[in-house]
């Protein structure tokens, strides 16, 4: 008797160690046990609570999940399991006004992401996250944020997000959606080809720590983490730069000087698309640094006293739309940025930052069908009477052979079809190259620039090229109308082919003489 007890007793104890599965069916809530059976779709025994030791509980049988009071899975070694890689997504939401606490894993699924949206404060115990899920952190309350690797992150609504000091790694996507509160972010790591992306999101962006605006440009890489592939502005996301702190996107040293005016680096390509916007406010700029990507109607946009800038120093760039009523600084130290899309500007300003150590100025090519607009043009180092104060950069140690070169024909357009770009004021260059020739294609066609104020051409350094392959020479026309007087200065006389319109008025001051038959100076009539 006493050796059939002890038996007994032994058996009891391992069948107790063994785990109980359980299936949520196709409705109810999960916090009932009613809504739960041990069969996979849902049927049979139900669990007597939700406090006993190793039961897992599978949310299966439907597409979207909630909770309807409270619900707490303590039980030793119990938890929640969301989806499976064999089924269809679901969406599991934690609502605003009842808790979840336990522990919850989020899988794979077989088609979409399972889904986690943790709208209440109290934020439950991360187990394992898959790769191809999606967690979206989406309180009205400060949440915090534990430091798992994620697939996409979402970062939602308005409350305040503290990343765990030990940061998330994004295996897919940062996503910050519906004007998501402040976020303290330290050191988030990217997997390759992970991107942070802004949707839906108007209201300027600030950091935790310090309250200030400008947290946005920290996200890719703060605090020794890894870079993110790129920052995406999607529809309905106006990103502002306004009195923010100085802050950069890496953690690469600061290029060319010191630069104390508010600002965001762009160390990693900004794409802009559909309805989102990035604008630059009065005082202050933007450095991009790589590529700026813009489709279906994104634009980088600036107002009056704001700066643009590109000093991508001695890398290829590819910038698209951009529309600003203030200055676009084109400061390259070498290499090509290529305007893939029209260009609006209130001055555009190219020059060579000239650290002392580095080249000849960088060149800014337009390609295909883009074109340039401007209110006035400036080419050279900073100078008494051009558009920008001397505070507005640093000063240079040394004096560059040649401060960077604009090519306005770059594009192929087809047979009889020229690109035309327009300054409205004045064009003045103090060094540079204005470069009408073909680059790289095999059938160019003839650039036309349309001046409306002052052509002023100083400096030994400076230089009009306008000879293409073929009889496509480029061309510049004053047309400006009515008053002032154009002035036309010139130091040299066989660099470009000039045409007054007939409704310009003009004033030769400089040296103005066809010396070949394909460069020449027309009055038109």
């Amino acid at each position: 008797m006493k050796k059939i007890l002890f038996f007994t007793i032994i058996f009891a104890s391992a069948f107790s160690a063994f785990s109980v599965n359980y299936y949520s069916k196709s409705t109810g809530n999960l916090n009932l046990t009613s809504t739960w059976g041990e069969n996979t779709n849902g049927t049979g025994t139900a669990p007597s609570n939700f406090t006993t030791g190793n039961d897992i509980f599978y949310i299966r049988n439907r597409t979207t999940a909630t909770i309807a009071a409270a619900w707490t899975v303590s039980g030793a070694n119990s938890k929640v399991v969301l989806g499976d890689a064999t089924v269809a997504a679901i969406t599991f939401t934690i609502p605003s006004g009842f808790a979840f606490t336990g522990t919850i894993d989020v899988t794979a699924a077989s088609a979409g992401s399972n889904t986690l949206v943790i709208a209440n404060a109290t934020v439950p115990t991360l187990g394992t996250i898959s790769t191809g899920s999606t967690v979206n952190f989406a309180s009205s309350g400060t949440q915090t944020v534990p430091a798992k690797t994620y697939g996409t992150l979402i970062l939602s609504n308005a409350g305040d997000k503290d990343f765990a000091y030990s940061a998330p790694s994004i295996s897919t996507l940062l996503s910050i959606q519906g004007d998501a509160g402040a976020i303290n972010s330290l050191a988030t790591t990217y997997a390759s080809g992970a991107f942070i992306e802004f949707r839906n999101f108007t209201t300027n962006p600030r950091n935790r720590a310090d309250n200030n605006v400008g947290w946005v440009w920290r996200l890719d890489q703060y605090g020794g983490g890894t870079a993110a592939s790129k920052i995406r502005v999607a529809d309905g996301a106006t990103i502002n730069i306004t009195d923010i702190i100085p802050v950069q996107t890496s953690a690469l040293p600061t290029p060319n000087g010191t630069w104390s005016t508010p600002q965001a680096k762009m160390f990693v390509p900004l794409e802009i698309i559909g309805t989102g916007r990035v604008n630059i406010s009065n005082g202050c700029r933007i450095d991009i640094f790589t590529n700026l990507i813009t489709a279906t109607g994104g634009q980088l946009e600036g107002v009056a006293g704001s700066r643009i800038h590109i000093s991508g120093q001695n890398t290829s760039q590819s910038l698209g739309k951009i529309n600003t009523s203030g200055f676009l600084c084109l400061d390259k130290d070498a290499g090509v940025a290529t305007l893939t899309d029209n260009v609006n500007a209130g001055h555009i300003y190219i020059w060579n930052p000239n650290d002392g150590n580095l080249g000849e100025g960088g060149i800014f090519s337009c390609d295909l069908a883009a074109s340039i607009t401007a209110g006035g043009l400036t080419m050279g180092q900073s100078a008494p009477g051009t558009p920008l104060p001397a505070s507005a950069f640093p000063a240079p140690t040394t004096l560059p052979n040649t401060n960077g070169t604009l090519r306005l024909n770059n594009a192929n357009l087809g047979a009889g079809i020229s690109h035309s770009h327009t300054i409205t004021g004045n064009v003045t260059m103090l060094d540079g190259i204005l470069d009408f020739t073909s680059g790289t294609l095999t059938d160019p066609r003839s650039s036309i620039l349309n001046v409306g104020g002052n052509f002023i051409k100083t400096g030994t350094s400076t230089t009009i090229n306008t000879s293409v392959s073929g009889s496509h020479a480029g061309q510049i026309n004053f047309n400006g109308t009515g008053s002032p007087v154009q002035n036309i200065a010139i130091n040299t006389s066989t660099e470009v082919s000039f045409a007054v319109k007939p409704t310009a008025s003009v004033l030769l001051t400089g040296n103005v003489v066809s010396s070949t038959s394909t460069e020449s100076f027309v009055v038109e009539t």
